[in-house]
């Protein structure tokens, strides 16, 4: 299953529509829409992290990798993932080598790049977390910046019987 059909799945069977989960991750619908093809859908690559942090259920395996089952379990944890010889076609059947050593470092590689996979996941969140968290620094320290300009602007007035921005505005007294 391609990753357009498993985001198609999520969204029926949390019983949304696909507008809606659009909305969630903060995209345009039709946007969204014309992202659910297969030539397209590498646009929702970078919009799955928000897409588990809405749906907390998912399993980001299932998610990124089509690996069943999708839901966690009732305490939240992953259910077990089937063996990997089954969810990965034999090799022979791919024109591979046909001796076990073969197919047994593919699946170490596999398993290692599924790791990295997930460990990207986590790190992109706590990236995101740490974002959000120096954009509102950011924003705090404009507004006391702001205030400060207004305050050393009306300090400059030569006639400071105008009530300063901050006072007018209901702010703090200027300490004047």
């Amino acid at each position: 299953m391609q990753l357009y059909e498993r985001v198609r799945l999520l969204a029926q069977s949390k019983n949304i529509p696909l507008s809606k989960l659009a909305e969630y991750i903060d995209i345009y619908p039709q946007k969204f829409n014309q992202w659910l093809n297969e030539k397209s859908q590498k646009n929702l690559w970078e919009h799955l992290p928000k897409i588990l942090d809405n749906f907390t259920d998912i399993r980001p395996e299932w998610l990124y990798y089509g690996e069943e089952p999708m839901l966690k379990d009732s305490a939240g944890l992953h259910v077990a993932v089937p063996p990997l010889t089954t969810a990965v076609p034999p090799l022979e059947a791919a024109g591979c080598a046909t001796n076990g050593q073969a197919q047994s470092d593919a699946h170490v590689e596999l398993t290692a790049l599924r790791q990295k996979l997930l460990a990207s996941y986590e790190l992109n969140t706590r990236l995101t977390d740490a974002n959000t968290r120096l954009t509102d620094e950011v924003l705090r320290l404009n507004d006391e910046r702001r205030r400060l300009m207004e305050r050393l602007d009306w300090e400059k007035m030569p006639d400071k019987t105008a009530l300063s921005p901050l006072i007018a505005r209901g702010g703090l007294p200027d300490g004047n």
